[in-house]
């Protein structure tokens, strides 16, 4: 398995809003309500990553794009994995990249999950993030953990 990383291109934007709406699509309902998911994934999802398709990084394997984040100063605002793909540390190896990249510009680093996401909560903590606080979700409401990171954690 050739797994690599690499600035995401215009071309993979396809990719990336397809493994969105899928992953979100399979993983999002057990915290939030259909109608809430299927508002998110019909629109939303897709214009977030046309805006931010410049800021992402790809994870790719035997060269196919399996996931992606995307970094905005020292927050990591979006890591996702195609749900094809879990359980096969694709996650845990992007996450540790975005790290390591933005380790070398911040002493501190952040992202946010939803309250309610418990498995990917579970997977920050097992990463040694450290949850120090909350806020609204400003597109639905619903509550998102605040986790940071420091450089020598």
């Amino acid at each position: 398995m050739d797994v690599q990383f690499r600035q995401a291109v215009e071309g993979d934007l396809e990719s990336m809003q397809g493994i969105a709406t899928h992953t979100m699509d399979m993983n999002y309902r057990s915290f939030f309500d259909d109608e809430a998911v299927d508002w998110f994934i019909s629109g939303p999802s897709d214009e977030y990553l046309r805006e931010n398709v410049d800021g992402a990084t790809v994870v790719t394997v035997d060269g196919r794009v399996v996931g992606f984040a995307v970094c905005k100063g020292n927050l990591i605002d979006l890591l996702i994995i195609n749900h094809e793909s879990h359980g096969r540390g694709l996650g845990s190896a992007l996450l540790a990249h975005c790290e390591s990249e933005l380790f070398r510009r911040y002493e501190s680093i952040t992202l946010q999950s939803f309250e309610g996401n418990s498995k990917a909560n579970g997977f920050y903590r097992k990463h040694e993030w450290v949850r120090t606080g909350a806020v609204p979700d400003s597109m639905s409401g619903a509550r998102k953990w605040i986790l940071e990171k420091k450089r020598d954690q």
